[in-house]
């Protein structure tokens, strides 16, 4: 189980490797890998030619989710005797349906928009003719329902042409009160900028904000809650500004604007001068009313460290409460996305000198990439539709498509002019013009390459499986020749009786020296039966050798048998070897010389007996001597010669018990004699302390 376990671990956190994507913070994107090599494929088909004097929008006009095919013929052609004209056909242009004339206008422009809510959309029409633009509903199929209303009119200056347009924003009606709000947009500042009211289908303005700023994007949402929508935009300085003022501002400066439901407010906050623009982005992480807004604002190309920053903007309090200056230019079009998945939006910006950035709500960077190319234009689709953007970037004739984490998943080559999102009943597909063609792109897993890192995967899979059982192998050999060494080692050094080690067939596995020279055996015996080696004392142990096989059968069997019979000074144990599921594995021997201690024995009884023969000896020489001695003092002697034979006699007794006594006291030195201590000495040294004594 625990090398299933480490298994799993090691196959987790090689997972965990291959799918984390983000890397380090800052990393280079490689544009230079083949297409073929990349995750996704951009696969193109049906690409056919088109009149680059069209306009196309796909969108889905009769809420079926599969996507139409508007084409626009914006302008009038007196030399071929074209007028404008719109055509509806299915999204390959497969199916064309009748195509709508505009014989009275010199310019349009369509918009679809749904007009009762019913998700049907239909297409609002601008018609441009002199100084006046007009207003036409045509329904969902293409066709015209009659409804046409006057919007606004100007004065174009000399040598010019009058030019505005109204992209539709929010349809209302309220007691009874239907009404489209329109964003009027122009790149001319002597013509109409602002957000119109108008009752429908009459056309009357009701509700008219003009400002003098180029905004070409306006956005709504019910900031108070009160079931009402504002707006908000930033804005433009276009290349023909002229610095107008209107309502305070002009197209030579760029500013934040928001637009409430009350009529006439407008509020602004200026950014800076002439610039590439600004965009505004709501900071939405709850239930309660809009307060932030995320501020881009790009400058125009230049390296400068200070010329473009992303701000958090706070509306109640009408300040910045932070700020990020940026190098050189941005897209000011952006995408909010939970990139760190920690609950709360986070904001991706794209550089124009090709570098990816996202940063969170405090304005701190999470991920950049930087691919060193200078980007065109950007868009983000959920094209495989999981939920995550991915970000295609148009830059040096190539598109190049960013997974949600930032790495480059695909790109192909093409030089693109606008991409829009087609819906079908088959998926999500892309419609790309670019400038000599229309095609229609799918992202599509690269399947070979997944085969390739597939077996590359299965490939390391199994390397590092025998890599792993292979350690597990050597790890294993490793410890069962350790083992046995240790023990050979600890056999061979250690100052223990005679060891032998027999496997369960009966042969010699391991044998210390001392078991060597007390049985007499030669080398050279180890993986060989024992029993059958030919030693006299081997021949001794047979029967007790097997008796204690058959006992090591016997689980309960594990107690040492002694045998003394092997020799007069050698001593004999057994034990079973059991595996810890209580497996039999062999047999430890044991053999203990007795020599020694039979020596110490016999040591000690000589010593015993020393001592008592020493003291029966002395205790009646002791009375001789005391009455010899007391004989020489009292009785006297008669004569000379008979004292002198007397004084003889007593001298020699007194020197025989003395010369008794001289050998009872070497017998109880002999009793007290401590045990030798055996130690190596040099040869010479124990010869010549002999000669001495």
């Amino acid at each position: 189980m625990r090398i299933i376990l480490m298994i799993e671990i090691f196959l987790a956190l090689l997972f965990a490797l291959f799918e984390s994507g983000w890397g380090g913070i800052s990393e280079p994107v490689d544009t230079e890998v083949d297409d073929n090599m990349m995750e996704y494929l951009l696969v193109a088909k049906n690409s056919i030619s088109y009149s680059t004097a069209c306009r196309y929008l796909v969108v889905d006009l009769d809420h079926d989710d599969c996507s139409e095919l508007i084409t626009i013929y914006p302008t009038d052609n007196a030399e071929d005797n074209i007028r404008p004209f719109i055509t509806l056909s299915d999204i390959y242009l497969m199916d064309v349906g009748k195509q709508t004339n505009f014989e009275d206008a010199e310019r349009i422009d369509a918009y679809p928009f749904d007009l009762n809510g019913d998700g049907r959309k239909e297409i609002l029409v601008n018609k441009l003719r002199h100084d006046s633009l007009f207003i036409e509903i045509l329904s969902s199929s293409g066709q015209k329902t009659g409804r046409c209303f006057f919007l606004i009119s100007g004065s174009p200056r000399p040598g010019y042409e009058w030019e505005c347009y109204a992209s539709p924003m929010e349809w209302r009606c309220q007691a009874g009160d239907t009404s489209l709000v329109f964003s009027l947009y122009t790149g001319y500042s002597y013509q109409h900028r602002g957000i119109v009211r108008v009752r429908y289908p009459s056309g009357e303005i009701v509700d008219a904000r003009w400002f003098g700023a180029y905004i070409n994007k306006l956005a709504f949402m019910n900031f108070e809650l009160d079931g009402i929508k504002d707006y908000y935009a930033g804005s433009n300085t276009p290349d023909n500004c002229q610095g107008l003022q209107v309502n305070g501002t002009d197209d030579r400066h760029t500013y934040f604007f928001i637009f409430h439901s009350t009529p006439g407010s407008i509020f602004y906050e200026t950014l800076g001068g002439l610039s590439n623009g600004s965009n505004a982005y709501p900071i939405s992480n709850g239930d309660g009313p809009l307060e932030n807004f995320w501020i881009l604002y790009s400058q125009h190309n230049t390296e400068e460290a200070d010329s473009s920053f992303l701000g958090i903007y706070h509306y109640p309090g009408r300040r910045f409460i932070k700020k990020v200056k940026l190098a050189g230019s941005i897209m000011t079009t952006a995408v909010q996305y939970d990139f760190d998945r920690d609950g709360k939006k986070d904001i991706l910006l794209t550089h124009t000198n090709g570098t990816l950035e996202i940063r969170n709500q405090q304005l701190q960077l999470l991920q950049r990439r930087v691919f060193n190319q200078q980007v065109v234009a950007q868009w983000f689709f959920d094209l495989d539709q999981n939920g995550l953007p991915e970000i295609f970037i148009h830059a040096n004739r190539k598109l190049y498509v960013f997974s949600d984490r930032l790495k480059l998943i695909a790109k192909q080559a093409m030089d693109v002019e606008d991409i829009q999102l087609i819906q079908s009943a088959t998926g999500r597909s892309l419609f790309v013009r670019s400038k000599t063609s229309l095609s229609f792109l799918s992202l599509r897993p690269n399947t070979a390459l997944a085969a390739h890192y597939r077996r590359i995967w299965i490939t390391a899979m199994l390397s590092g499986a025998l890599l792993f059982a292979g350690g597990l192998l050597l790890v294993r050999w490793y410890k069962q020749q350790q083992i046995p060494y240790l023990a050979h080692h600890a056999l061979e050094n250690l100052e223990i009786p005679g060891v032998l080690i027999l496997d369960q067939e009966g042969r010699l596995r391991q044998m210390n020296e001392k078991a060597r020279v007390l049985l007499n055996l030669t080398t050279g015996h180890q993986g060989q039966p024992f029993l059958k080696i030919d030693n006299e004392l081997i021949s001794r142990m047979k029967p007790f050798i097997e008796r204690a096989y058959r006992q090591a059968q016997d689980t309960s069997a594990e107690q040492a048998i002694p045998i003394m019979e092997a020799s007069a000074n050698l001593h004999v144990f057994f034990r079973p070897l059991r595996t810890a599921g209580d497996r039999f594995k062999g047999l430890l021997m044991i053999l203990e010389d007795r020599t020694e201690q039979i020596q110490a024995m016999q040591a000690l009884a000589w010593s015993t007996m020393a001592q008592r023969l020493a003291h029966q000896i002395k205790t009646p020489l002791s009375s001789v001597v005391l009455a010899v001695q007391r004989l020489q003092m009292e009785y006297v002697k008669d004569g000379a010669s008979r004292s002198k034979e007397y004084d003889r006699y007593v001298d020699y007794v007194t020197g025989e018990v003395g010369r008794i006594r001289h050998i009872v006291d070497g017998l109880l030195k002999l009793a007290r004699l401590e045990k030798p201590v055996h130690r190596a000495c040099r040869m010479n040294d124990l010869v010549r302390l002999a000669l001495k004594k």
